[in-house]
């Protein structure tokens, strides 16, 4: 299954800009430390902790463990085939996101909470680079 098209606007630009780089940014706030991601798409500088306006990005290791994971079977003309696999990830650095799981062995069944992860970048026709997790 393929990634939706992700698009750019002022908020998201810096964002972009170092995915294109191969480098995944999250938010520090300055005032009180806390690091967020962008949810939903919706880019902010307003800390969602303290709610000051001192929210920075910042250069993620690119580490991750799995703290949960689904998948749900497409409709095709000719039945059903696996979906992707949609994993909530723990950023080395705190932060929480949902993306789509790449490299998996085996089934999603036979997947581990607490497993390592680590970032990759996609491109979908059309889209800027979009961060997805890659097993190992």
């Amino acid at each position: 299954m393929t990634l939706a098209a992700l698009a750019r606007d002022d908020a998201s630009a810096q964002f972009l800009d170092a995915a294109a780089q191969g480098v995944l940014l999250y938010q520090r706030c300055s005032a009180c430390g806390h690091a967020q991601l962008p949810i939903g798409g919706s880019v902010r500088t307003r800390c969602r902790n303290c709610g000051r306006n001192e929210a920075a990005w910042t250069p993620a290791s690119g580490a991750a463990t799995l703290v949960s994971w689904t998948s749900s079977p497409v409709r095709t003309a000719d039945g059903t085939e696996p979906g992707p696999v949609i994993g909530l990830l723990e950023l080395a650095e705190g932060p929480w996101l949902e993306t789509q799981l790449r490299g998996l062995a085996g089934a999603p069944g036979e997947l581990d909470e607490g497993a390592p992860f680590h970032v990759g970048f996609e491109q979908p026709e059309g889209s800027e680079p979009i961060p997805v997790f890659i097993a190992g």
